[in-house]
């Protein structure tokens, strides 16, 4: 699932991206816990790194009570992209997309971006995902 998209325009021949997303994701984790990948492609291709699996794993020293409790781990990049291509000589900027990609892999379903007290109080932005993308041209 694409979970934000930042459209960039390069105005040189040639330049590359630096790219820096971070965020969180909470998971009722009971069974054997939950797993994702989140990474960023740029114009629909994979970027490959630094893309990372983040795993929910219940804790027993977490109390669960009659309802599971949420947990939560969270992922932060930063990374630069090889050479993208900017306008031919005279012609208008180019406009590359950048993308922001989560994938759930396995166990107990996930929650991308959920604050962990249900969007009250001190923790309201907890999950927050965040994707900026600046141009350094050539």
């Amino acid at each position: 699932m694409i979970i934000a998209t930042v459209a960039v325009q390069v105005t040189a021949p040639s330049a590359f991206l630096v790219i820096s997303s971070h965020g969180g994701i909470t998971a009722q984790a009971v069974g054997s816990g939950s797993v994702m990948d989140v990474g960023v492609t740029i114009d629909g291709e994979a970027m490959g790194n630094p893309a990372q699996r983040i795993t929910i794993v219940p804790s027993s020293g977490l109390a669960q009570g009659t309802s599971p409790l949420a947990q939560a781990e969270s992922w932060g990049f930063t990374v630069a992209s090889g050479s993208v291509a900017g306008p031919v000589a005279g012609g208008p900027p180019v406009t590359h997309t950048v993308s922001l990609i989560v994938r759930h892999v396995s166990g107990d379903p996930i929650n991308v971006g959920f604050p962990l007290d249900g969007g009250m109080g001190p923790f309201a932005t907890s999950g927050a995902s965040r994707l900026t993308v600046q141009v350094i041209n050539q």
